[in-house]
């Protein structure tokens, strides 16, 4: 008697071990041994076994709106506060708590969007696509807003300084070269409407002065310093583009000039700054309405702007991380306007040498696209210095990143999902010093691409102890339905496996004097995963209710082409850890003269040791957590302690024998634990015994 799995999908020698392949939705007759066609709320832990995954753990205080981003915030070292935005306001917790604190100051938030936290320099910057720039200060808890600073309204005025140059206010003969100039006032955050435009005429184009004070112009700002303004900014042309000068031909000349000084030499010695944009047609002073953020070393990055949808904003130097402006070393980098390649994802990376850079992803509607590292300098002239930032292109071969909240870097790689596939960008051991573009969802990718396009965006995705997360709504629906596992513990046999998890929003939290857990945002409720001691959510109240698990493995045939014949007496599945109740089915098939492939279940119920619901710290008690090393990013809780009084019912092995006595070409596994009790449980292996036949199956 032959004894075996399906090797290569063929039957050999051994069973089947591991199920360390994963998840593989493509077509079940090609799948190999060790993955699963179908899945429900399964995990595979680091020795292959197929099990269930985490629980939902009652965590922080219910909402009133949908709940999105939790944000962990230290302050003071040791001081962990979580910030939520619900029902207009910003609010605050700390563990422990029953409900959330209303942070003080101007705090109105528009509801229901989704929103991201920033932090720095004991700041949190809330940012949400509609609202105006407005941030936490940490040491009071009130919401800080911003107050516009006045536009100029007049033009500059210029005088020619030196000898070689003559300035005048009409053409002439003698003047033939015109030029423009313009200025703009900073406040904390933003910058005024450009002033009116300056129009004179040169006697030297501006391309040929010749710099070193020898001669050129003396720009006076022409305005009063208004109230709240911080520095200005002078804005230069020398052609327009459409005949009439406007804002949009204006460039950048020299930003964040000293409030008390009203006047600047130019010389022809600075350049105008390509990279910084056209003067502003709006007064962003009271802030600007960013969709997305990041802090990285200590300054924040603000992208998704409504109404400049190709600039990425730039904090200021240490110190001034929230000042946008040039009067700190702030800047507005404009990349790619009138494209298609808008800015979607910033992310701290690495370039191919391995060097720290920071990484830009774009959209793009023709399915590739660019990257970018954001790079500064810094421009010196005379006793001014001026900051300049520019997107240094890294090729165009990139796939059109597609969620801004799913990329991130993790371990030497930067993931990042596009509108059919998880991609991964890395250096290869084959292709050292170039960054290579990586699918690694190939096995998921027709699940993937049931991704509904206008769904891409509200991707959450993170990574911790070499699993990567992606929250997201498969099979056509329009809310997140699913956590996608991307499991690399195995670096020879990376898989795939799913958590059937409704949610708006996940996340890790990693307390300074506690382990790293991941947190879920389900409707107005908010959770912790913890693997239990069996299959179950709890609701916000802390009452669990079990959830199903389930797999169906590879359908799998007597020889390559599934044509072959096997005299199938038995199937022998292994499961270990059992609680509960489980059912084994085996489904097999044989062709019929006709052709016609059909195919039978047989079935086998496991019934374990029932869960009995204790608080006593034994293997029943929900709060005790196990299996910790087969899953290292969730929390365990406190250790417990053990009732020595109370009989210990243990988790039993089956090793049952399901009978087929079929002549078969094909056979097909799956498991399913019972919805109307806790379950426990983990595959360890299955066997298919029989005696093979060969192609012809008309042996009497």
């Amino acid at each position: 008697m032959a004894k075996g799995s399906m090797y290569g999908n063929v039957i050999s020698p051994s069973p089947v071990t591991s199920f360390n392949g994963g998840l593989d939705t493509r077509l079940p007759e090609n799948a190999a041994p060790n993955t699963f066609s179908e899945a429900m709320n399964v995990s595979v832990t680091t020795q292959g076994l197929l099990t269930y995954r985490p629980g939902l753990k009652a965590w922080l205080p219910d909402t009133i709106d949908n709940v999105y981003q939790v944000y962990p915030a230290v302050y003071n070292y040791n001081q962990l506060y979580y910030f939520i935005c619900d029902a207009g306001k910003i609010k605050y917790c700390q563990d422990g708590a029953t409900s959330w604190t209303t942070c003080g100051g101007t705090n109105n938030v528009t509801r229901n969007l989704r929103y991201q936290f920033i932090h720095a320099e004991d700041k949190l910057y809330m940012a949400n696509g509609t609202d105006l720039s407005m941030y936490v200060d940490l040491t009071t808890m009130n919401v800080v807003t911003f107050t516009s600073v006045a536009n100029p309204a007049s033009a500059p005025t210029a005088v020619a300084f030196g000898t070689g140059l003559t300035y005048a206010t009409t053409s002439s003969g003698t003047t033939p070269y015109p030029i423009y100039y313009s200025i703009t006032f900073n406040g904390p955050i933003g910058e005024t409407i450009n002033s009116p435009i300056l129009t004179g005429w040169t006697s030297v184009d501006r391309l040929s002065w010749v710099g070193s004070q020898t001669y050129g112009l003396t720009i006076a700002r022409n305005n009063a310093t208004p109230a709240g303004a911080t520095s200005w900014n002078l804005y230069v042309a020398t052609a327009s583009g459409t005949g009439t000068i406007t804002n949009d031909d204006m460039l950048l000349l020299a930003g964040g000039l000293d409030i008390n000084s009203t006047s600047f030499n130019d010389d022809g010695t600075l350049q105008p700054q390509l990279s910084h944009g056209t003067a502003p047609n709006d007064n962003s002073t009271d802030g600007f309405a960013a969709t997305y953020g990041t802090e990285i070393d200590g300054r924040v990055y603000l992208w998704g702007i409504a109404g400049d949808e190709y600039a990425l904003r730039i904090g200021g130097d240490p110190g001034s991380a929230f000042d946008f402006t040039p009067n700190n070393g702030g800047y507005r980098l404009v990349m790619n306007e009138g494209t298609n390649h808008f800015p979607t994802n910033l992310i701290s990376f690495r370039n191919s040498q391995g060097i720290p850079s920071i990484t830009m992803l774009y959209s793009n509607t023709r399915g590739t696209s660019k990257q970018a590292v954001i790079e500064q300098s810094t421009v010196n002239y005379g006793s001014y210095s001026f900051v300049v930032w520019g997107a240094i292109d890294q090729g165009r071969n990139v796939p059109a990143g597609s969620s801004p909240y799913g990329a991130f870097a993790y371990n030497n790689s930067l993931y990042f999902p596009t509108n059919s596939s998880v991609m991964e960008l890395t250096t290869r051991p084959t292709t050292l010093n170039i960054l290579s573009v990586n699918n690694v969802s190939i096995p998921i990718d027709n699940l993937w691409q049931t991704i509904l396009a206008d769904q891409l965006t509200n991707i959450v995705a993170c990574g911790i102890n070499d699993r990567m997360y992606f929250s997201c709504a498969v099979n056509g629906f329009t809310n997140n339905n699913i956590i996608l596992v991307y499991d690399v513990t195995d670096a020879n046999n990376p898989r795939w496996y799913p958590w059937n998890i409704n949610n708006q929003w996940i996340g890790l939290i990693s307390p300074p004097n506690n382990q790293v857990f991941m947190y879920v945002s389900q409707d107005n409720h908010i959770f912790k995963l913890e693997q239990g001691s069996t299959a179950q959510d709890e609701n916000s109240l802390g009452i669990p209710t079990p959830f199903v698990f389930s797999a169906t493995g590879p359908l799998m045939g007597t020889n390559q082409e599934h044509s072959a014949y096997l005299a199938l007496v038995q199937a022998v599945p292994y499961v270990v850890g059992v609680v509960g109740n489980l059912t084994v089915d085996i489904t097999f098939g044989v062709a019929a003269p006709s052709g016609v492939v059909n195919y039978s279940t047989r079935s086998k119920t496991i019934t374990g040791p029932p869960y009995i619901a204790s608080d006593d710290g034994n293997w029943t008690d929900y709060y005790y957590q196990f299996l910790p090393a087969e899953n290292e990013l969730v929390g365990w809780g406190e250790n417990p302690i053990f009732d020595t009084t109370d009989v210990q019912q243990q988790p039993l092995n089956y090793r049952p024998i399901i009978p087929i006595n079929q002549v078969v070409n094909e056979a097909q596994w799956s498991i399913s634990s019972d919805p109307t009790t806790p379950c426990a449980g983990a595959l360890r292996s299955i066997s298919y015994e029989g005696v093979e036949i060969g192609v012809k199956a008309d042996i009497q």
